[in-house]
């Protein structure tokens, strides 16, 4: 029977080249390297292998440059144990001798391909293309011909396992191995596993999970899982509430209120609208309209983003600028510069406007927690300055503070319907994945808010 260790010899990712894939291959050659210098002392291709496969041929170099930057700083911090995997353990081997000797062997196990058929011989398949439920099923049933015995592991974030699994006939030898932007440093990993899955792959996933120092949520196989059934219910009522804003002011501003309220009265990261735009706004269309093909009941209107998509707005983010791509709002390194007028078809300024002075003083003074989002993470009085806030949220009637309520109604809605409904096993895991994959510095269960009576 097939184990981590015999599997992590031949390994496979398709969409090897994209956002999500440059991050799983980042990770999953690590875990190779490591393997490989523990159990052999060298590195040897012909023992184990990682086939990068992607359909952009011109998108291998710069991943390579990635990869090898990536196990370079694992290299730099390790090197003592470095020393002590790779044979012979030379003692007048410089530090700057074993860390290249490990990057450089662990590039050698890399094979780059645009070919399918380079994955024929993998234990374990990755699959980080594009999230289109006919084209993974084609090239998942493609290289189930190829190999019998392989195990799949997909990233789709929204798309039922047992569906992929039915459409390509894999027979279980598939689950949800759902990483988290960006793969290299997200904590969380999503797994989705249902009654048909091979329980030697559930064994090999979750071992591969907490050898990568993750944490594992398990989410039943219903469309979105945990993470985006909560992010695309989120959004729909976000945009939900955008109409209702911009009955009685312009549709950027209460863009910008909305954005504001949901990043500094909520204490989080970003505002919902620059988060969409980070996750990209085709991105999330795309997302909803499969959840919604299974989900009949979900509430969600994609007006405003078509209208965004048909200005070619769709958002994304530039790694090689380290900046985010147009979308709700137009971006500089130093973050959100503008906000897009549908009515005039171009980027309004934030700064010097007077329309977003009247909309700061509407949404009312700062909360009384003091802090950006980065500190209060790692503050030691996190907890209670959280209390004071929720406190204070409670009391004041300004507008910053009302949405921030309705918000935080609306996700303990969103909470509690997810473990009804099954997708989660209770709200701690809902909270594990707000907190580990969105970064909220609270969940579900830290939140005594009384609700309104319907």
């Amino acid at each position: 029977m097939l184990d981590l260790a015999g599997a992590l010899k031949n390994v496979a990712v398709l969409g090897a080249a994209g956002k999500m894939g440059a991050g799983i291959s980042a990770v999953l050659l690590l875990e190779i390297a490591k393997e490989c210098a523990k159990k052999t002392g060298t590195f040897a291709p012909e023992n184990y292998s990682l086939h990068l496969i992607d359909s952009q041929n011109d998108a291998f170099n710069p991943l390579l440059q990635y990869l090898e930057k990536y196990i370079w700083k694992y290299a730099e911090k390790n090197f003592k144990e470095l020393r002590s995997w790779l044979a012979p353990p030379l003692i007048e081997e410089s530090d700057r001798q074993v860390i290249n000797r490990f990057v450089q062997g662990a590039m050698s196990l890399i094979h780059c391909d645009t070919r399918l058929e380079a994955a024929k011989d993998s234990h374990l398949i990755f699959e980080a293309i594009v999230e289109d439920m006919q084209i993974k099923a084609e090239v998942l049933r493609f290289l189930a011909r190829l190999s019998s015995d392989a195990y799949f592991l997909s990233n789709t974030s929204s798309i039922p396992i047992h569906v992929l699994n039915e459409k390509a006939d894999l027979q279980g030898r598939i689950l949800g191995f759902h990483f988290y932007n960006p793969p290299v440093v997200q904590e969380l990993i999503e797994l989705v596993v249902n009654e048909t899955t091979d329980p030697t792959l559930c064994s090999i996933a979750k071992q591969l999970a907490l050898r990568m120092k993750k944490t594992i949520v398990f989410s039943k196989d219903i469309a979105g899982f945990i993470g985006n059934g909560y992010l695309i219910r989120e959004i729909g009522f976000a945009l939900w509430k955008l109409q209702k804003l911009s009955v009685h002011r312009p549709l950027p501003h209460a863009v910008y209120l909305t954005n504001r309220a949901t990043q500094e009265f909520l204490l989080r990261p970003m505002g919902i609208f620059q988060l969409i735009d980070y996750v990209g706004i085709d991105v999330i269309i795309k997302i909803s309209r499969i959840m919604r093909s299974f989900i009949p009941s979900l509430v969600f209107s994609e007006k405003i983003l078509q209208k965004l998509a048909a200005a070619s707005c769709v958002g994304g983010y530039d790694s090689s600028a380290g900046i985010q791509k147009d979308g709700f709002f137009r971006y500089s390194v130093e973050g959100i510069q503008e906000v897009y007028s549908f009515s005039d078809r171009l980027y309004l300024p934030l700064e010097g406007s007077s329309w977003k002075k009247d909309c700061d003083l509407e949404l009312g003074p700062f909360p009384l927690v003091r802090g950006s989002w980065k500190e209060l993470r790692r503050d030691p009085d996190r907890q209670k300055k959280l209390d004071k806030f929720f406190s204070y949220l409670e009391e004041n009637k300004e507008l910053g503070f009302s949405l921030a309520r309705e918000f935080l109604w609306n996700l303990q809605t969103i909470s509690e319907g997810l473990v009804s409904d099954g997708v989660a096993e209770n709200l701690h895991d809902v909270d594990t994945v707000l907190k580990k994959g969105f970064y909220h510095l609270y969940g579900t269960l830290d939140l005594h808010l009384e609700r309104p009576k319907t």
